[in-house]
């Protein structure tokens, strides 16, 4: 079964590996857009595991920083970041697609002026 992050890195490959034509664009938009809550339901929930983790180094290190440190270490943590960085991604590769699909509108238009 594929997860999220698999979802956004085929989008990824399916924009950057070939001529991506206007029509594949559009369908790479809709599945993005389909799971951006998805991705953001992963982000709320990692994050809070993370924050449990946080809580219990903090109750048995002496200081704030130390406990920070431990907690960042740990899988829950680099869950977090894969979740957000999956985020920054699915966001740039909506702009980027977006403003392919408003490119090839313009030289559609100038095309057909002519």
């Amino acid at each position: 079964m594929k997860t999220i992050r698999d979802i956004v890195l085929d989008a990824q490959g399916r924009v950057y590996d070939k001529e991506l034509l206007p029509e594949e664009a559009v369908e790479i938009i809709r599945t993005l857009s389909s799971v951006y809550g998805n991705v953001l339901s992963e982000i709320q929930e990692t994050e809070l595991k993370y924050n449990h983790i946080l809580l219990a180094e903090l109750d048995k290190e002496k200081t704030a920083s130390k406990a920070k440190i431990k907690a960042e270490v740990s899988p829950e943590y680099q869950d977090f970041l894969k979740a957000k960085n999956t985020e920054k991604l699915l966001i740039k590769l909506l702009s980027s697609l977006k403003t392919f699909i408003r490119s090839k509108e313009l030289e559609f238009k100038a095309g057909s002026n002519l």
